[in-house]
């Protein structure tokens, strides 16, 4: 597997072979000091080294190093690897932010690449050198993978899957959006303002009202749980978001790691994901999408699913911003 993904990333057989050679993640991984996971669409790092740690490893022109941290139950898990040509960074915190950067020196045949996961807010994927960078934003992991398959399979998989192997994440996307499908006509679409009412609740001056409102939000069908994660932060008060954390951790933990079938369910409801499934070429997909969208929404949508793409476009524009308002409005 590792050297299925040097080769996606790197233009040739030497360069592959380079990169794939990286003795302290390896022995990381495999020895389970660090496991990362993919939860509700966010790598997550668990670590059994408690302490700090520190290992280099320097031969020929490669260097190797890696470092765990640990400060107040917070670990956070950096590493550096180079050579030549090229260098890597990681950088994953057991609160879920990720930062990886991938660059050549001096090399025009290396692609740069960039991603990070904020605490809060979209992931984010730079392809490319400055100048003429491609950026690709979405509020998770499988959004952006479902949105954008081509750049995702090339350019972050491979990055990804230094740090498990076994992920396969190109193609538990696509089998994601075989479970989608499968969802469309089913009882999951999320209900939008209930939810919404429920937040507010979270709000309450009455506790009981609270934990009223906080009970019925765990016991809400999965999808549930996409809503809360894009909520807006800013526009709730220190309780709601407190509980909104916690909802979402709980709820979260609940599913475990991702599986295409657990993160159908949870997505199911989830507007933007059914906008994205609206581009795609196939007809019979996009009758599907436009089907659970007007279940979602409430009411018939402004894009006939039979037209051709380029006739979608404009129609496409008016949906989205349709979405982002009623998202806007939710928040």
């Amino acid at each position: 597997m590792l050297m299925a993904v040097a080769i996606s990333v790197c233009s040739t057989s030497a360069g592959a072979q380079e990169l794939r050679n990286m003795p302290n993640l390896n022995q990381a991984v495999r020895s389970g000091w660090l496991q990362f996971r993919v939860i509700t669409g966010r790598v997550t790092l668990d670590s059994s080294r408690v302490g700090n740690i520190q290992s280099a490893n320097n031969f020929g022109q490669q260097q190797d190093q890696i470092s765990i941290q640990t400060d107040n139950g917070d670990t956070t898990f950096l590493y550096n690897w180079s050579n030549r040509k090229q260098q890597l960074s990681i950088e994953v915190s057991n609160v879920s932010k990720v930062h990886i950067n991938y660059a050549g020196k001096d090399d025009p045949s290396t692609t740069p690449v960039d991603f990070s996961q904020p605490l809060q807010g979209k992931t984010l994927l730079k392809v490319g050198p400055e100048g003429s960078q491609q950026v690709y934003r979405a509020p998770n992991l499988w959004h952006l993978f479902l949105a954008y398959p081509a750049e995702t399979r090339q350019y972050l998989a491979p990055l990804l899957e230094l740090l498990h192997p076994n992920w396969k994440l190109s193609e538990t996307a696509a089998a994601l959006e075989v479970e989608l499908l499968r969802k469309v006509g089913s009882n999951e679409a999320s209900d939008l303002k209930h939810w919404a009412a429920l937040v507010e609740q979270l709000g309450d001056e009455n506790f009981a009202r609270r934990q009223a409102a906080d009970r019925a939000i765990r016991a809400a069908n999965p999808a549930v749980l996409s809503y809360l994660q894009q909520l807006d932060f800013s526009r709730l008060d220190a309780e709601q978001q407190f509980r909104v954390r916690r909802l979402i951790d709980a709820l979260g933990q609940r599913l475990g790691e991702d599986t295409p079938e657990q993160v159908a369910s949870w997505l199911a409801g989830d507007a933007s994901v059914w906008l994205i499934l609206l581009t795609r070429p196939e007809v019979a997909t996009r009758r599907q999408a436009a089907q659970q969208l007007t279940a979602i929404l409430g009411g018939s949508i402004p894009v006939d699913p039979q037209a051709d793409p380029s006739t979608q476009k404009s129609q496409l524009e008016q949906l989205r911003l349709r979405i982002e308002e009623i998202s806007a409005n939710n928040n």
